[in-house]
């Protein structure tokens, strides 16, 4: 079993993170954060990319069948629901929930034993293209993910506010695995293997993490929302960088061969830009 996991690097993320705040502390017109609180609505991309390569084996015709199996996933939407309350000066605390999910590509190729010969195998390879045509669903990586945030707001005026944050995250993965392939019944001479289905398995598990982001907000006229008062809608634009490692017991009914214990980073790099109510 090999693994890879690639993420945008967090020095990226942390430089701009650096410039932005510079930028606003320069300016001068920087004023104590003065509201309870805030809620916010975000939808946006999730950036990162996770693959991995399994090599499972099967009892068949009194010989073993062997598959090697690769997944892989990308860039996909989330959506963010949470918000903050002031506790101190420009200090808050603040809570949200993302989910995110992604589709896998899966190729796999291997030796499938022959019903009539021994050490005759055949070959089998498999394409992500292939599993598509015989109308196959795809494989699913989602992620719900708990953030709870230390808050720093800065009000760069009435109408625009600069945050950042960050803190502990708990991300719940399940991840869709291939865990074998089904073949169309053989006849004479047997010399091809014809895959009619992906055999899958859904596997959660959960990982402890941390965060660290930025959002600008830029309020409306302060008008009354549904006839309440003391509310402001606004809109803005989050950045977010969460990382945590998971770890799957991938031991399928096709024999795993070797560790079956694959560890699977979650999170990711998220942009994204919604509603804002303060209050």
């Amino acid at each position: 079993m090999s693994i890879r996991n690639t993420n945008i690097p967090a020095l990226v993320f942390n430089l701009f993170t650096i410039v932005s705040l510079t930028t606003v502390t320069a300016s001068g017109q920087t004023s104590d954060w003065s509201d309870y609180g805030y809620v916010y609505l975000n939808g946006g991309v999730q950036v990162g990319s996770r693959s991995f390569t399994r090599t499972l084996s099967a009892d068949l015709y009194d010989e073993s069948a062997l598959f090697n199996v690769s997944q892989s996933s990308a860039t996909g939407g989330f959506i963010d629901v949470g918000g903050a309350i002031r506790l101190w000066n420009s200090l808050g605390l603040g809570i949200g929930i993302t989910t995110f999910a992604a589709s896998n590509t899966v190729n796999i190729s291997g030796l499938v034993p022959h019903p009539l010969f021994y050490n005759s195998p055949r070959t089998v390879a498999v394409s992500h293209d292939d599993w598509l045509y015989m109308n196959q669903s795809d494989l699913i990586h989602r992620q719900v993910s708990t953030h709870i945030s230390a808050v720093y707001v800065i009000p760069i005026s009435d109408r625009i506010n600069f945050s950042v944050s960050g803190g502990p995250s708990v991300i719940r993965v399940t991840q869709d695995f291939a865990d074998g392939i089904a073949f169309a019944t053989e006849s004479y001479p047997a010399d091809a293997v014809v895959p009619t289905k992906l055999l899958t398995e859904s596997k959660r598990a959960t990982g402890l993490g941390f965060h660290k982001g930025f959002d600008v907000a830029y309020m409306l006229p302060d008008r009354p929302i549904l006839g309440f008062s003391g509310f402001r809608l606004g809109v803005g634009m989050a950045f977010r960088y969460t990382t945590t490692s998971t770890d799957f017991d991938v031991a399928t009914s096709a024999e795993q061969t070797g560790n079956t214990l694959l560890s699977l980073n979650a999170g990711g790099t998220q942009i994204g830009a919604g509603l804002r109510i303060k209050f």
